[in-house]
């Protein structure tokens, strides 16, 4: 786990500029999709778009 902080901390220390204001910056879909793949709750994306247009027409 820490080494897949670290890397991640590298990842984004390259993506993002050098500031304080950026200090906790990520990509946020990829991060809530591992947020979500590690705790069993990730969607499939058919699944999710699939109910959400069942749910506007």
């Amino acid at each position: 786990m820490l080494r897949t902080v670290k890397e991640d901390d590298e990842g984004n220390t390259k993506k993002y500029y050098e500031l304080t204001r950026h200090t906790i910056q990520v990509d946020w879909f990829a991060c809530m999709d591992e947020i979500a793949t590690l705790s069993l709750t990730a969607l499939s994306i058919q699944t999710y778009w699939s109910s959400s247009l069942e749910r506007s027409s």
